[in-house]
């Protein structure tokens, strides 16, 4: 098992994630991250450039912007 740590940001953004509804789906992905980060499904992307090293896994997309949790990939 994983230790997964918060940034202030995500931290604040938690009630965005209530108000939009999708809170449960957020613990359900902090959940499967957890337990075995490179599960797949959900998909997660690789990033690049100043991010590379860091998977990306999106909870849900709004119309304008959309929402994403990361880790490090070791």
């Amino acid at each position: 098992m994983y230790k997964v740590f918060f940034t202030k940001q995500a931290v604040k953004d938690l009630e965005k994630l209530k108000q939009a509804g999708i809170s449960s789906k957020a613990k359900l992905l902090v959940d499967i991250i957890k337990n075995a980060p490179y599960q797949t499904p959900p998909r997660y992307e690789k990033l690049v450039g100043n991010l590379d090293g860091i998977i990306s896994r999106r909870i849900n997309i709004q119309p304008v912007s959309y929402t994403h949790l990361t880790l490090p990939t070791t």
